[in-house]
């Protein structure tokens, strides 16, 4: 699974190499909040759902793991910041690849990370 994490210098094209993740997901969610890269859901190494999310501190170059999820739906996430305090998750997929019988929609607030969504 993918553990990379490249950024790409956009004056000449050159890749950078930055800090791998903590958990190797494919069809994954991911959105910049507060100056930070967060990724969640999708699959790991053995095609099942990763239920956890984590976040790339640009200052530190580190990952750092902040969330369990609390359904089995997060293949094909997609991860929207609104107002630089709230993640919004919207979809997903089960193990299975179905879609839950209602839209689900998740909040994160970032003043209030123990809570999870």
């Amino acid at each position: 699974m993918w553990t990379s994490c490249l950024s790409v210098d956009l004056r000449d094209g050159t890749l950078k190499k930055h800090a791998e993740l903590l958990t190797g997901r494919t069809w994954h969610g991911a959105c910049l909040l507060q100056n930070k890269i967060f990724v969640a859901g999708g699959h790991n190494n053995e095609l099942q759902t990763v239920e956890n999310g984590e976040y790339y501190d640009l200052q530190q170059d580190k990952w750092v793991e902040f969330f369990q999820y609390m359904d089995d739906y997060v293949e094909n996430i997609t991860l929207v910041e609104i107002r630089q305090r709230f993640i919004f998750a919207f979809g997903g997929k089960n193990n299975d690849g179905e879609t839950p019988s209602k839209e689900i929609v998740r909040r994160f607030d970032s003043l209030r990370w123990e809570e999870g969504w």
